[in-house]
């Protein structure tokens, strides 16, 4: 049967049929597989053998790995899914796995391995550091065989008794969508090899025939246990053909284990493996055409390495291999494919040159230029024998030139580029728009989609292609026949419209569709009359607020794609978008049904089609749409930055990231501020005239884009409109609140925060009155009053402190970014930052922009990530490391006071700072002191020097490690419970959202009872992890449960006390997420609700008190209203919806919620009234 799906569902497809447990751990981009897997389990789906599937959600990949070789033990066929630091994390028990003979496979959509940055994109850094364990590992090229190569894997595991790790492209085939077939389960079940079967199901572990497994062997057998198995492993290559030649028909393929296609007489033959198969087929059938003899090898079983099978299909008449390694490989003479490649042919009589390159890293798009000029360095009489395509290497000059056209998609092909803004449902409407199309029409088809890492408010694209011939294109849409614009400012950002073909359609979202010309640059237009574009415009926008759709234009564009495109009869497209629809709304809200149906109407109603000028061609170029750096204007923003935002990162050469200070990865901070993304569509307006000067608005804004500032009192050069009124507590100073425009996201959290009544800010439409905003915004900046007499942890106070993290990339009313934007405020010249890998290090730090930023003195805080898993550690080492050198000038500091050779005065200072660094108050100021002094002393005692040398440490550290419920309670808690332990001085900050939003919103042990989340597809039916009660279990650490929104004095107050404590301090954060689906759609609003009822409780458990004879446990919120529990829970969709299904299993997991809600405030007040003993100075 034909089914449109992409590459995660595909392999899932088929690895669900020979599956009977699944162990998951979400992981981008392979958690797509282990969504529908569990989806499909929870739905009642069997397997093959007519069984439901056991899910088995782990806290880690490592923890994936250990239970499914228990799984396996049993007898129990086991899947999993994985890439990237995942796959690292199993790599111990894969070798167990071999070891033991034993069936597991394991999907990887392959995804790079983490270094001197993270890249959640595609290559071959993970698989290939599993070559050397002795797995069977499979390689697919495309969707199609994504879904052969699962099914192969999975018969294989079981014939040949040894793990497989099947593997194909992350993002580029993990989340490309095309049509292809799926056999059905009865017809795959047949090529099942039932006696293999049957003996992996009697090797199970049992009592009635028992044996031990796992030894530990001394030096005189381990050696030849290695070797007892060789037979097995050779068995291998002939075990995948014989499978894939049973299994091609089925799948309307052709694969072999090494598949070649080109000239019976090429002398030039490119090996690769994976997704650019299809590229470089194209390039070598227009090399051949042209009368160039080539060849393409696409390698499909890379272990064991199929040599005699290879070098059977290598041409004779071969003069040059070029192999492509989507991998690389630090100090080695080469790739590991190459030197597979090499070793292979060492056996030909007459061996051809072998030369090798590194292509695609991160997805690097491949095009068919680059293919060229790797077969124009083929045929130089001494090539480079290691080279890399697809960027600019001007620093080793291994980089070759591309040659030719870009594109060799054929013309017949109908290509489509949709520029969407994130949450807007552009790339969910191209989804479905593929699918529609392929379903209805016997058209070829194939999706792929791009998205930047902006979490809403980003840039989309989603690249479409539809024909009557297969597509073998696997890099970006290079020609288009249709493109469609959501937001019409990206055309003064972005080359949108490059590649339009001539005569093309060009449909955009414009908030003045009869007078677009405003939004269009002068280069714009003149290609708009230059290429005849047939122009269309549409107030996308104002029909969906006329039916509170809010920010989801996506239905009227799409109506009008199918409107203004002949790929299917409109009539019949109409009649299936509506059925999607009502698919997705029916049953729960038909008023969007009905609201969604009308915007259809009102779409082709209102589009309209814009004449172009003929005057257009004639306008000069806008010289400033491709700006370049001015000469010796080498820095981050220009040669980095810049170009980034505009879509043309592919220019940035090697050279420029050196120039850039880049060669460790590190990036300069306060870049963000150099964004200015202006996606607002509503700003709030202050009225001074109500302002009570609290500071609240600021402190809840998530993106430092509103805030308050104190002026001199006689200003003579403010611009218009900059309006004040006199400062509160401050003699002689003014107030102003002002907002940064480009900066703001529109979520309106400060206008409902403001307590005045009436409130002292209201959301407007974004409009002229913008630009004005802006200019106000920078007075603000370059006159506000840096010193002010409020006390610093005050929430008022606070708020005056410049936030050293600012505009970053979160989420439009981010539940996060608030406590970490305060962090900032109250220690930020001083901080040092461990970010586990997770929405916070994305939004954290994310090329092109730094949120985090610097001081008028150019201090600010220090922000590290290295993987998610070991975070507490890290920081700990960064904790400790800064102790080390702070010892170091202690210790020669010391024995500085023994000498009387140095003045007095040097050594008062000395004394002071040792004083205060006993006591933990050598702050910025002692520092600086002693700074002075040393410049000072040092001119009569160069001696001084080395100490002189550790001046940048001379200020106490404030260490703090961040990051999410899933690292806290799931994959990080042991190392977390470790440092605990070690009672270090160290801060950690938990951002609970309640579930693995980065990667979706998948299940962690934050996840309470009721809530369906990803991994829970019916609701969990677990009690929310009490990690807080868990870290007060030891009675020497700090703990508290903060909500910025119920009470920003109680989250000061916790933060402050945290830092202060002389040992390990744990704050716990409520994070109210877009992912819970909250009807308020207010972060704010949601956060005070959960501290109402009781959802959430506010607290702080002190153990300093008891020495004074009082409980530790202070609980900061009033008594619940637990009449408002259910009402709450109601208020999310993760809740509600958990009645959809089953009503009676829905309500009493919610009864189960708010049980375990009601049990852990009894036990926290169990705690606050507890009375203690003075002596009792460590356990509670």
């Amino acid at each position: 049967m034909k089914k449109i799906i992409d590459g995660n569902e595909a392999a899932a497809w088929m690895s669900y049929a020979f599956t009977e447990a699944a162990v998951l751990y979400p992981i981008t981009p392979a958690t797509g597989m282990a969504e529908k897997v569990e989806k499909w389990a929870a739905a009642g789906r069997t397997n093959a053998f007519h069984h439901s599937i056991k899910i088995i959600p782990m806290q880690s990949e490592a923890g994936v790995a250990g239970t499914l070789h228990g799984l396996l033990k049993a007898g129990t066929l086991a899947a999993a899914y994985t890439c990237s630091q995942g796959l690292l994390l199993m790599l111990p028990t894969i070798y167990k796995l071999v070891g033991e003979l034993l069936p597991a496979v394991i999907h990887v959509a392959a995804r790079s391995v983490a270094s001197s940055a993270l890249s959640i994109f595609g290559d071959h850094s993970d698989v290939m550091a599993v070559r050397q364990t002795g797995a069977v590992m499979l390689s697919a090229a495309s969707v199609q065989e994504a879904a052969l190569f699962s099914a192969v894997a999975h018969l294989t595991a079981v014939e040949g008794s040894l793990p497989v790790i099947h593997f194909f492209d992350g993002f580029n085939t993990s989340h490309e969508l095309q049509k292809i077939e799926v056999p059905d389960y009865k017809v795959i079940k047949k090529r099942m090899d039932q006696a293999a079967y049957l003996a992996f199901k009697d090797k199970a572990i049992s009592n009635e025939q028992p044996r031990a497994y796992g030894s530990s062997q001394t030096p005189d057998i381990f050696f030849q246990q290695l070797e007892a198995a060789n037979a097995v492993h050779t068995a291998i290559p002939q075990i995948v053909q014989s499978c894939l030649e049973e299994l091609n028909p089925l799948f309307q393929t052709n694969c072999s284990i090494v598949d070649y296609d080109g000239s019976n007489m090429a002398e030039v033959v490119i090996v690769i493996m994976g997704s650019v198969s299809g590229t470089v087929g194209q390039v070598v059938y227009e090399q051949n055409e042209a009368g160039n003899r080539c060849g393409v090898i696409t390698i499909h079983l890379y272990r064991p390495f199929p040599t005699a099978f290879f070098l059977k299909k290598l041409p004779a008449s071969v003069k040059t291999i070029v192999v492509l390694d989507r991998t690389k490989e630090r100090g080695s003479q080469g790739e590991p494919l190459l030197l597979d490649v090499q070793s292979a042919c060492y056996e030909l009589p007459e061996r051809p040159v072998i030369i090798g390159g590194r292509y695609g890293l991160g997805s690097k798009d491949v095009t068919p230029d680059q293919i060229r000029g790797v077969l124009h360095e083929s045929r130089k009489a001494r090539p480079k024998s290691r080279f890399t395509i697809g960027i600019i290497d001007d620093v080793t000059h291994l980089s070759l030139l591309p040659k030719g056209n870009k594109d060799l998609t054929g013309d017949t092909i109908y290509q489509v580029k949709v520029w969407g803004r994130g949450s807007d449902g552009a790339v969910s409407c191209s989804r479905q728009t593929v699918k529609i199309v392929g379903q209805e029409t016997d058209l070829e088809v194939q999706g792929q989609f791009w998205h930047d890492a902006k979490k809403t408010g980003g840039l989309t694209v989603s690249q479409l292609r539809f024909g009557r011939e297969a597509i073998r294109s696997a890099y970006k849409v290079q020609n288009s026949d249709f493109i469609s614009c959501y937001d019409e400012r990206y055309l003064k950002q972005y080359n949108v419209l490059a590649g339009l073909r001539e005569n093309g359609i060009f449909l955009l979202n414009s908030s003045c569709p009869d007078a677009p010309g405003d939004a269009i640059s002068v280069e714009t237009k003149r290609f708009l009359a230059r290429k005849n574009i047939q122009f269309y415009t549409i107030n996308a926008g104002k029909i969906a607020n006329q039916f509170n759709l809010g920010p989801y234009i996506n239905t009227i564009m799409q109506t009008l794609f199918f409107y203004l495109t002949d790929l299917l009869p409109f009539e019949k497209a109409i009649q299936r978008l509506k059925e999607e629809i009502k698919k997705a709304y029916g049953e729960h809200d038909p008023a969007m049904v009905a609201a969604n149906h009308r915007a259809m109407e009102l779409a082709v109603a209102n589009v309209m089609k814009v004449d172009v000028p003929e005057r257009w061609n004639h306008f000069i170029a806008d010289a400033s749409f491709k700006r370049k750096p001015a000469e010796g204007a080498r820095t981050f923003q220009t040669l980095i930055q810049q170009p980034l935002q505009k879509q043309e990162g592919n220019t940035i050469s090697v050279g420029d990231l050196l120039r850039s200070g880049m060669i460790d990865g590190s990036l300069p901070l306060g870049t963000s501020a150099m964004e200015k993304r202006g996606i607002a569509e509503q700003l709030p307006a202050w009225d001074e005239e109500f302002c009570l000067q609290c500071n609240l608005c600021a402190a809840v804004c998530p993106h430092a884009a509103i805030r308050p500032f104190l002026m001199n009192a006689e200003r003579s050069d403010a611009p218009p409109g900059f309006s004040t009124i006199p400062a509160s507590g401050v003699e002689s100073a003014m107030f102003r609140i002002q907002i940064s425009p480009d900066d703001c996201t529109g979520c309106s959290l400060c206008a409902e925060a403001c307590p005045a009544a009436p409130s002292a800010l209201t959301m407007k439409a974004a409009g002229r009155w913008k630009e004005d905003e802006n200019e106000l915004w920078s007075y603000a900046l370059q006159n506000g009053i840096n010193d002010h007499p409020f006390r610093q942890t005050s929430l008022k106070g606070s708020q005056f402190n410049r936030p050293l993290l600012e505009f970053s990339g979160a989420c439009a009313g981010c539940g996060e970014t608030p406590y970490v934007k305060l962090l900032t405020q109250l220690f930020g010249d001083r901080i040092v930052i461990a970010n586990a890998t997770g929405c916070s290090s994305i939004w954290g730090c994310s090329l092109p922009s730094v949120p985090y930023t610097t001081n008028g003195d150019g201090c600010g805080p220090v922000w590290g990530n290295s993987l998610l898993e070991n975070n507490a550690e890290y920081g700990y080492g960064m904790k400790l490391g800064l102790d080390v050198i702070q010892n170091h000038f202690l210790e020669e500091a010391e024995a500085c006071l023994r000498q009387e050779k140095y003045s007095p005065l040097f050594r008062k200072t000395l004394e002071e700072w040792l004083e205060a660094y006993r006591l933990g108050r050598h702050t910025r100021k002692t520092a600086h002191q002693l700074i002075r002094a040393l410049v000072n002393e040092k001119q009569t005692h160069p001696d001084l020097e080395p100490l002189y040398r550790l001046r940048r440490h001379l200020t106490a550290r404030s260490q703090w490690i961040v990051g999410g419920d899933g690292w806290a309670y799931d994959i990080g808690f042991g190392g977390i419970d470790h440092i605990v332990a070690q009672g270090s001085n160290v801060n950690i900050l938990v951002l609970d959202n309640e579930g693995y939003a980065n990667t979706g919103g998948q299940a962690s042990k934050a996840a309470p009872a009721a809530s369906r989340v990803k991994f829970s597809s019916n609701g969990s039916n677990s009690s929310k992890k009490d990690f807080g009660l868990m870290m007060m279990s030891y009675g020497d650490v700090y703990v508290a449960q903060i909500c910025m929104s119920a009470d920003p004095n109680q989250t000061i107050a916790a933060l402050t006390e945290a830092e202060a404590y002389p040992g390990p301090a744990i704050v716990i954060a409520y994070c109210p997420c877009v992912l819970h689906g909250m009807n308020s759609r207010s972060m704010l609003t949601e956060g005070k609700k959960a501290v109402e009822c009781g959802y959430w409780t506010l607290y702080r458990y002190d153990p300093r008190k008891k020495k004074k004879g009082r409980s530790p446990m202070r609980i900061d919120s009033s008594p619940p209203k637990w009449s408002l529990f259910q009402d709450f829970l109601q208020g999310e969709a993760r809740f509600s919806s958990v009645c959809r299904f089953n009503k009676k299993t829905g309500e009493a997991l919610l009864a189960q919620n708010e049980a375990n809600a009601k049990r852990r405030y009894s036990n926290y007040r169990m705690l606050s009234e507890m009375k203690m003993d003075e002596n009792d100075t460590h356990k509670v």
